[in-house]
Formats: structure tokens, C-alpha cells, sequence
């Protein structure tokens, strides 16, 4: 699993009675040491996970957007998604689970689904540099496919995926060897 980008823990804060007074999330911001609360673990826990990912401003964003406690994160619905397909062959969903491994996840797995924007998406189809627009294509229509089940399953509104511009295929021009050039190959195979 690749590294945090953001350092951010919990920490249980008690009243003088021993009983447990907030969820307090540690981060760093701007060099400085900072906290915010929560009134329950899971919701700091959650909210940790979003500032390791994105930062802890861009998870402010999302706390003040009001996104829900219970909406799954991608990872979850990710595996719920992969793991309720019928009709597919393993080696198809292996690729799925390697493409949530190695290029969604590290960057959006933690999220909320409901948090997912389009302008996200954009970002993360940015971010896979080095890949062939084939191979992008084929991670952002798994992404999309999964987003749409999302939102037939009520879990969210509208697919983030669905007005994404991806990079434009490359086509090169195809290579023949001539008639000479095939025999002086042919020459040179036993």
C-alpha cells in the first residue's frame, strides 16, 4: 500500500469522569499542529482517511459539503461492486481489482463515493502519466461502469465519470516489410 501524502491520528480525548468527551483528529497544516473533533470514532477515522489522501483542507471542504458518515468510500463500494459481478470472467475482475490496487485507489479510495467530482476525476486521469490512452480508457470505464451502478444502487446521484475528456489515441501509421526486405528476414531464420 503506497504511503500516506498527509500525516493525520486519532486520539481519544476523556473528561475528568474517564468518559470519552471527543474523537480527536491530529494534522498538520501550514507547519502547525492542529486538531478537530468528532463525536464519534468512526467519523474521525473516516475523516483521517480523506486528509492522509487529499489533505486536510480539501477534507475540510468535504465536512463542510455535509457528506454523510454512512455514504461508503470508493475502496468499499469498489469491492461490494467487483465482488457482486455475474457473468465475468476472473481474470476480468482480476484486472479490476488491480487497476483499484495500483491506480485508484491510492488517490481516491478513501474518499467518500458521494464526495467523487468531476473535477476529481479529471485530476486523477491527469495523474496517469506514463500510461497509453488505451489503458487509461479501460481504468476510467471500470471507474464509470462503478460509478453508474452507484448511482442505479441510489448510493449517489450522478456518475462523476460522465462527461470526462480522455486523452486523445494515438494512431501510428502501420509498418510494412517489402516484398526484398520480407526474403532478406526470411534469410536469416533457420
Amino acid at each position: 500500500m503506497p504511503k500516506p501524502l498527509h500525516a493525520a491520528s486519532v486520539t481519544i480525548r476523556t473528561r475528568p469522569d474517564g468518559t470519552v468527551a471527543s474523537y480527536d483528529v491530529r494534522y498538520r497544516i501550514d507547519g502547525h499542529q492542529r486538531r478537530v473533533g468528532f463525536e464519534t470514532m468512526r467519523a474521525a477515522e473516516r475523516w483521517a482517511n480523506v486528509a492522509r489522501s487529499i489533505g486536510p483542507a480539501e477534507a475540510f471542504a468535504l465536512l463542510q459539503r455535509g457528506v454523510s458518515d454512512e455514504t461508503p468510500t470508493v475502496d468499499d463500494y469498489a469491492t461490494r461492486y467487483i465482488n457482486g459481478k455475474s457473468g465475468v470472467e476472473g481474470k476480468t475482475l482480476d484486472h479490476y481489482r488491480m487497476y483499484m490496487r495500483l491506480h485508484i485507489s491510492p488517490t481516491l479510495g478513501a474518499l467518500p463515493i458521494d464526495a467523487i467530482s468531476s473535477d476529481a476525476i479529471a485530476a486523477w486521469i491527469n495523474g496517469q502519466t506514463g500510461a497509453a490512452s488505451k489503458t487509461i480508457a479501460n481504468r476510467h470505464g471500470f471507474l464509470s461502469a462503478m460509478f453508474q451502478a452507484a448511482v442505479e444502487d441510489g448510493v449517489i446521484t450522478k456518475n462523476p465519470c460522465g462527461r470526462s475528456k480522455l486523452p486523445e489515441t494515438e494512431r501510428r501509421e502501420m509498418v510494412f516489410l517489402s516484398p526484398d526486405e520480407f526474403t532478406m528476414l526470411l534469410s536469416y531464420i533457420p
